[in-house]
């Protein structure tokens, strides 16, 4: 079989079937959307400034497994967490 060429040369590589695409259209209802809020960050005043930390491997084992289960981006869980924790601290 020569690369790209799907079964046989026959370009099926790719091809979806009859039933491929009833299912994608018929689970693509049954999903809900994430909450375009949770997806897309407000449009707001705020500059972003791109940081690089360190995590312990099991707190970032542990963030991963929370945003992948509540389908949250890393960076809003880390922002709102540290947001909490400056006003708690006082700053």
């Amino acid at each position: 079989m020569a690369l790209g060429k799907g079964l046989k040369g026959r370009g099926e590589l790719f091809k979806k079937t009859e039933a491929d695409q009833a299912e994608a259209s018929s689970s693509k209802t049954e999903e809900a959307a994430p909450d375009r809020a949770e997806t897309f960050p407000a449009k707001t005043s705020r500059q972003i400034t791109r940081k690089s930390l360190y995590l312990a491997e099991d707190l970032s084992e542990r963030l991963r497994l929370y945003c992948f289960q509540k389908r949250k981006k890393e960076n809003t869980v880390i922002s709102k967490a540290l947001e909490a924790f400056l006003i708690q601290e006082g700053f």
